[in-house]
């Protein structure tokens, strides 16, 4: 329970480290299970804390500029569809699993915890590749994945626009089942 406690500290602080570092736009969502299990999310879930992260714009703070503002705003975002208006990513890292991590095989699911920066585009979607295969795509940046077996697991990320372009891709996460 210590080292669980440790771990889910840890990796608030990474991630509050990390959005507070970049101008993040998205709001975090911090949502604890029935069994305790800790998992973020960019959306809204039943039960969930909104996070406050110094630095970073709601969607109400944004909401609410000025009309001069807002009107440049919506006339530039209208013309947003073309690549040229691609977002610019400076980083996609994978907060969870931790490389090198073993996990328990008692454990039900493995969280897996990405964080774009800056956050994820409007027509960007993020792609979870466990051991060479996709096993998810859309804008979630938290998956749990259950029934893997015992054994050796990587994970790996990546962002990819509309037309399935690769715009940037995380590190190898390696971590180990037991048994």
């Amino acid at each position: 329970m210590k080292a669980f406690v440790k771990t889910t500290l840890f990796s608030i602080g990474i991630l509050t480290t990390a959005l507070a570092s970049s101008l993040v736009s998205a709001n975090i969502y911090k949502h604890v299970d029935e069994y305790g299990n800790v998992s973020y999310s960019d959306k809204p879930i039943q039960g969930a804390q909104e996070l406050k992260i110094r630095g970073s714009k709601s969607s109400q703070e944004n909401e609410d500029g000025d009309d001069e503002g807002e009107g440049e705003d919506e006339e530039s975002s209208n013309d947003s569809d073309d690549d040229a208006e691609a977002t610019d990513y400076k980083s996609l890292q994978i907060l969870t699993p931790r490389d090198g991590k073993v996990v328990d095989s008692e454990t039900k699911a493995v969280q897996v915890i990405l964080l774009p920066t800056p956050s994820l585009g409007e027509n960007d979607e993020l792609v979870i590749n466990i051991n060479g295969e996709d096993v998810s795509k859309g804008r979630d940046v938290n998956l749990s994945v259950q029934n893997l077996p015992s054994g050796d697991h990587t994970v790996k990320s990546r962002i990819q626009n509309s037309k399935g372009k690769v715009i940037i891709e995380s590190a190898s996460v390696n971590f180990k089942i037991d048994e």
